[in-house]
């Protein structure tokens, strides 16, 4: 792990593609899944908001700081993964 300067920096960038997917879906099918696309962004926010309270506080019990963070790297890329397929899943 580098920093957690370049890793929040890393959840907001994920989190700000994610977003700008949701509203390119929005814009381009305007009509079609609209409650679904809402639940996907209030999903993409509160998952960021939490992973950035995770870092700033990170809880470490009895684990050593590099395996909480690399364990925390990979929620997010599962979390930002799932969404993804969500927005995909969408489009069919």
């Amino acid at each position: 792990m580098a920093n957690k300067r370049n890793l929040k920096k890393d959840i907001n960038y994920l989190t700000s593609e994610i977003l700008s997917d949701c509203y390119a879906h929005l814009y381009l099918f305007p009509d079609k899944n609209d409650d679904k696309i809402m639940e996907i962004i209030s999903k993409a926010i509160t998952s960021r908001n939490d992973f950035i309270s995770r870092i700033n506080n990170p809880k470490l019990e009895k684990k050593t700081t590099k395996k909480y963070f690399n364990e925390l790297i990979e929620e997010v890329i599962t979390n930002s993964n799932n969404l993804i397929d969500e927005i995909q899943k969408l489009n069919k």
